[in-house]
């Protein structure tokens, strides 16, 4: 098949669905101490692209690289705060640098689906905008929404 992403022929991908819509008229609510303010998400179909395995996989290499040099700089800042005896710098950085090591790659890793879902949704994007439509959702993102959460 073609990669929607790529246009290179090959037989090792997937078809990944995502769904699209128009955002409706935002409103505000005050309840005590903060305003809530909605935006409704008219939901008006799905699409889908074929995107090739080097394509998906090749985002999220570039992912997990951008995790990578963030905890590097991250690190680099936690170790020039020790030098300097800057304390605050030195909890403040290790607890952002430790959640990057925890949470970045798993996250990356899990998101395969998520990254596949994003590549169709970036090759179907401009002809979709072209017809009205403002909203892009994965299938994690349009599930999260009809749960209410």
């Amino acid at each position: 098949m073609k990669c929607g992403k790529c246009g290179r022929e090959t037989e090792k991908g997937k078809t990944y669905a995502f769904y699209y819509g128009k955002k409706g008229p935002s409103t505000s609510a005050i309840e005590p101490g903060r305003k809530v303010t909605t935006t409704p998400i008219r939901i008006a179909g799905e699409a889908s692209a074929w995107i090739c395995d080097p394509c998906v996989d090749g985002r999220v290499r570039l992912n997990l690289a951008a995790a990578a040099a963030l905890f590097i700089i991250v690190a680099a800042n936690v170790y020039i705060a020790v030098k300097e005896g800057n304390t605050a710098n030195v909890y403040g950085c290790s607890a952002l640098a430790l959640f990057i090591a925890v949470a970045g790659p798993p996250s990356v890793l899990r998101g395969r689906e998520n990254t596949g879902e994003g590549l169709a949704i970036s090759t179907k994007k401009a002809e979709l905008r072209t017809s009205g439509y403002d909203t892009f959702l994965t299938t994690r993102r349009y599930r999260s929404l009809r749960e209410g959460s």
